[in-house]
């Protein structure tokens, strides 16, 4: 992770962004306080954020409920960030499929981990149901979240300013840039 942070700051970039890793039979509280210890543990060069990013929550994965990516910024005296994955946080059991479930799962956020915190999202559908834990990522509209839930992330008055990156697959004849044009579509523009 040094080496990470080292090459960003080479080139330059501004963030860098790293799950939880899993607690492997240790339990969740002492986890989290590994990951903590081994953020505070990293050299961060200035002008560099880490960011903790959001997890499908499958076996001992840490980072799939908003309260552990709460309780890791808590437990850093260090600046972090997170990154919150669409299709992560369905897998998760947050849901993103409509609208109103959109504006609740983002409520809930920022009363769990706080919207100032939010510093990327990685825009993904995904080829599995909310809640099922299964990392799969789908393209932009064409899973389970739908054009709907995708359309209601890219619009949200919370969200506008947040910059999104795509990690869709690149299957089917559709490319990254296929799925940028389908969210610039779905967010209106």
């Amino acid at each position: 992770m040094q080496a990470e942070l080292d090459a960003a700051d080479t080139l330059e970039a501004p963030y860098v962004n790293v799950h939880l890793g899993a607690h492997t039979g240790a339990g969740v509280e002492a986890g989290l306080d590994n990951a903590a210890s081994a953020l505070e543990a990293l050299d961060v060069p200035d002008g560099l954020t880490v960011l903790v990013e959001s997890d499908a929550g499958s076996g001992t994965k840490l980072g799939g409920r908003f309260e552990e990516l709460a309780a890791v910024l808590d437990r850093c005296d260090s600046p972090l960030g997170v990154c919150l994955d669409t299709a992560h946080a369905f897998a998760a059991g947050y849901d993103l499929s409509t609208p109103e479930a959109v504006e609740e799962t983002v409520a809930e956020f920022d009363d769990v981990v706080g919207l100032q915190h939010l510093v990327c999202v990685h825009l993904n559908d995904s080829k599995h149901g909310c809640g099922t834990n299964r990392d799969e990522h789908a393209h932009v509209g064409e899973g389970e979240i739908g054009a709907d839930g995708m359309a209601a992330v890219l619009t949200h008055d919370a969200l506008r300013d947040v910059p999104f990156v795509v990690e869709t697959p690149i299957e089917d004849g559709k490319s990254f840039e296929w799925n940028i044009d389908r969210a610039r579509g779905l967010a209106g523009g």
